[in-house]
C-alpha cells in the first residue's frame, strides 16, 4: 500500500491505495510506489478521488461528481499532469471540449451569429466512450 497525503491544513486527506493499481497509468507513482509515501499537498483531495474512480473503470459518470464546473476538470487535468498520466489528461480534455457545446450557446448575448460544433467522440480522443 502506498500512502498518498493531497491537500493543506484542516482539509489535507490521506489515502492508502494499491501501488500497483496506482502504477498502472502513471509513471510518477510507478516511479515512486517503493518508498510507500508520495506527497501532492499542492493538489484537492476531491482531484485525486475523481482519479481512483477513474482508475477503476477509465471512464467517469459526470454525475458522479461535480464535472460541468471546468475548473474541477481543471484541476483534474493538472493532477494528471503532475502524477504523469497523460491518458488521464487526455480523458479530462475531452470532457471539457464536450462541455464548449453546453456552453457556447450563451455566447448569443454578445454574438448575432450563431457558433454550431459538430464534433464527434472518436475525432477528439481515442479513450472517449
Amino acid at each position: 500500500m502506498v500512502k498518498i497525503t493531497l491537500g493543506n491544513g484542516p482539509d489535507a486527506k490521506t489515502f492508502e491505495v494499491d501501488g500497483t493499481t496506482l502504477a498502472k497509468g502513471s509513471t510518477l507513482f510507478w516511479q515512486q510506489q517503493s518508498s510507500g509515501f508520495i506527497d501532492l499537498a499542492n493538489h484537492d483531495p476531491a482531484s485525486f478521488d475523481i482519479y481512483l474512480t477513474w482508475l477503476q473503470s477509465d471512464q467517469i459518470e459526470r454525475t458522479t461528481f461535480t464535472l460541468q464546473d471546468w475548473s474541477e476538470t481543471a484541476r483534474a487535468y493538472l493532477l494528471g499532469e503532475e502524477i504523469k498520466d497523460r491518458k488521464y489528461q487526455d480523458y479530462m480534455i475531452t470532457l471539457q471540449i464536450m462541455d464548449v457545446g453546453n456552453i457556447l450557446p450563451s455566447l448569443d448575448c454578445v454574438t448575432d451569429s450563431k457558433i454550431e460544433i459538430n464534433v464527434s467522440l472518436d475525432d477528439i480522443s481515442p479513450y472517449a466512450k
